[in-house]
């Protein structure tokens, strides 16, 4: 944890509520991004950052935080969003097709943001190595993972879009996961 962080998580403990709203402020839109990413629905992502927030400054007391505070509050974002995804898809009976983006979203996830990456965030080195595995797809492999990663396509649009079948799409997105997890092994 660096100093600033770590002075930050000192205040807090103490109870200052403007060190809290320091944290809040500079974290709460970037969380709300990552949780959109297994969520999708951005009001739903809102509540639970805001729902970590709150479990967060309940607990501020207990924090004994080892890996660097943004490291943990992603990790709590990403908890709690599965969760929900968790206990509403019994009640939602989420489609089969939006739980397989969703493990795809969350392998993609992991290599993007776990501890060992996140702590390495502003790194080149790996944004040019995903750079480099993703020209190293495919070219439909690649069109099907942009699609559906950066513009947030369902599999059925992505379908549509380029005129093939679903289960054209889901293959493709299967493969690319595949690569990408393999080409991007040593950041995990």
């Amino acid at each position: 944890m660096n100093l600033f962080e770590n002075n930050l998580l000192t205040r807090i403990k103490k109870d200052d509520n403007k060190a809290f709203r320091i944290l809040f402020e500079q974290m709460y839109n970037p969380l709300c991004t990552f949780a959109e990413v297994f969520i999708r629905k951005s009001e739903l992502a809102e509540e639970v950052v805001q729902d970590i927030f709150i479990k967060f400054w309940n607990s501020r007391h207990d924090l004994d935080i080892k890996i660097s505070l943004k490291a943990y509050l992603y990790r709590m974002v990403r908890n709690q969003s599965l969760n929900y995804i968790r206990d509403n898809a019994t009640r939602k009976n989420f489609k089969e097709e939006h739980l397989e983006e969703l493990s795809q979203d969350i392998i993609l996830q992991k290599l993007l943001n776990d501890n060992s990456v996140l702590d390495q965030l502003h790194n080149e080195q790996i944004e040019s190595d995903l750079s480099e595995a993703m020209n190293n797809l495919p070219d439909q492999c690649r069109k099907i993972f942009e699609l559906a990663r950066f513009q947030n396509k369902t599999y059925p649009e992505i379908a549509q879009t380029l005129d093939i079948s679903l289960s054209t799409v889901k293959t493709q997105m299967s493969r690319a996961m595949d690569k990408l997890h393999v080409m991007l092994k040593k950041h995990l």
